[in-house]
């Protein structure tokens, strides 16, 4: 196995942390220093706007020897200078791989061994793709349409290295004589549905909670929210005007058996 490094991003998720941490510590454990994990778990500035405070350094970092590396902050930081610490520790660490993970997505032991698989029988390709199974509303609906971020990075591809994160899930490299270039400009894959597909509960939770998520995205992406929160109803719902203003359509749901 090459060796992997994983940025594990989390912020007062104490209502995943749990389930979602554990995975990771146990891979840990099996494959040494094949993987090397990191954690982020710092304020967003956003948050910060909202009325947000630091939090102190919570118990599931400090009692875990498992995390080779944790970032926590005494002021605000954006979510790329967050997740830029950690690269630059696994960057240092000298890992083929960058994998990001954020504390509401639920990975199993045998999902990251398909990942890890397939990104090897492709290792012509820069980065990928990972399909998620985006809980909404509740922790039964799901949207049909797989969530498809950009969350695993050689951190080196010919001349090219891996350098910094220049947004939530973007990353360039430095090439000697082009200077930084977008990972975009280099060939991606998305990793089939088939093969692997996490549970990411970003989007069901607490009223205050999901309130607060729409507040935040608003503040974060400067522009309307794909979600609104209907104070008639006290539940959240897509938000009409987010599709209509990008031509796209309402996105289809389905509920778990």
């Amino acid at each position: 196995m090459k060796k992997f490094g994983i940025i594990f991003c989390g912020y007062d998720c104490d209502e995943h942390i749990n389930k979602s941490l554990q995975v990771w510590l146990d891979l840990k454990h099996k494959h040494g220093d094949n993987l090397v994990f990191t954690v982020c778990n710092c304020l967003f500035e956003e948050y910060a706007d909202m009325g947000r405070t630091v939090l102190p350094i919570p118990e599931w970092i400090i009692n875990n020897k498992q995390i080779d590396y944790y970032y926590h902050c005494e002021k605000a930081v954006s979510e790329a200078e967050a997740r830029n610490m950690c690269l630059q520790y696994l960057l240092a660490a000298g890992v083929d791989y960058i994998f990001l993970v954020d504390a509401d997505e639920y990975y199993q032991e045998k999902d990251f061994h398909k990942v890890v698989n397939f990104v090897e029988a492709n290792s012509f390709i820069t980065w990928f793709k990972l399909p998620l199974k985006n809980y909404v509303f509740d922790d039964k609906t799901f949207l049909v349409e797989p969530f498809t971020p950009p969350r695993i990075f050689k951190t080196s591809e010919g001349k090219s290295r891996l350098m910094t994160f220049s947004w939530d899930n973007d990353v360039a490299y430095f090439r000697p004589d082009k200077g930084f270039i977008p990972h975009t400009a280099y060939s991606q894959m998305t990793i089939p549905q088939n093969i692997v597909w996490p549970k990411h509960l970003s989007w069901c939770g607490a009223p205050d909670y999901l309130k607060a998520k729409v507040d935040y995205q608003n503040r974060h992406f400067k522009g309307i929210c794909s979600y609104r929160w209907d104070e008639s109803t006290q539940t959240l719902k897509f938000n009409e005007e987010f599709f209509a203003k990008y031509n796209l359509p309402i996105p289809r749901t389905a509920k778990d058996a």
